[in-house]
């Protein structure tokens, strides 16, 4: 056993299972929120998620952007 023991992996010392099985999958979880939270600004972010309105808006503006004329376009 590594030359640790079988007390290291017995049931009621469960360091064998907190520190290179769950604590990694729990650090990555909270990794991922964190990220989400302060620097993903993607549209498929599940915290950072615009209403309804916000999409209106931004939808309605590009709209507006479209229908104008490219400029210098009439000189040409």
């Amino acid at each position: 056993m590594v030359g640790y023991g079988g007390a290291v992996f017995s049931f009621r010392n469960q360091y064998w299972l907190w520190c290179p099985v769950i604590a990694p999958v729990l650090g990555a979880l909270v990794g991922t929120f964190i990220y989400d939270l302060f620097f993903f600004t993607g549209g498929e972010s599940i915290i950072n998620r615009r209403n309804a309105q916000a999409r209106r808006a931004h939808q309605r503006a590009r709209d507006e952007q479209r229908e104008k004329p490219i400029a210098g376009a009439d000189a040409v």
